[in-house]
């Protein structure tokens, strides 16, 4: 699993952009970004590894609603 630093609104955005075919492949959407982290999940490490995503997420969202 490879992260990117960018918000919901890039993520959309890309998103948006490889299903209306403006990008040939993922990767090339992907083309200029560069991985700040590489994530190969183990069965031992998923659960910690959904626990720090969820936390982050929760903390962005409260970050919104203030």
């Amino acid at each position: 699993m490879e992260l990117y630093e960018n918000d919901g609104s890039y993520g959309a955005a890309v998103g948006a952009g490889i299903g209306a075919n403006i990008f040939k492949t993922v990767s090339e959407a992907f083309s200029n970004k560069k991985p700040v982290k590489l994530v190969e999940p183990t069965n031992e490490r998923l659960e910690d590894e959904y626990q720090t995503w969820k936390k982050l997420l929760e903390q962005q969202l409260e970050s919104l609603n203030k």
